[in-house]
């Protein structure tokens, strides 16, 4: 999951244009709490 999140975050890094809306630093994910609860029952957390 987590490396999943990092390509995700690398690739919004490369094609974003810092002019238009910059971006912080931090890597953040928001979940909602029903997705965490199936991926947790999923196994894949």
């Amino acid at each position: 999951m987590r490396g999943f999140v990092a390509a995700q975050h690398a690739d919004l890094v490369k094609d974003s244009d810092p002019k238009v809306v910059p971006l912080r630093k931090r890597l953040e994910v928001m979940i909602q709490p029903e997705a965490l609860r199936d991926l947790e029952n999923d196994g894949l957390l």
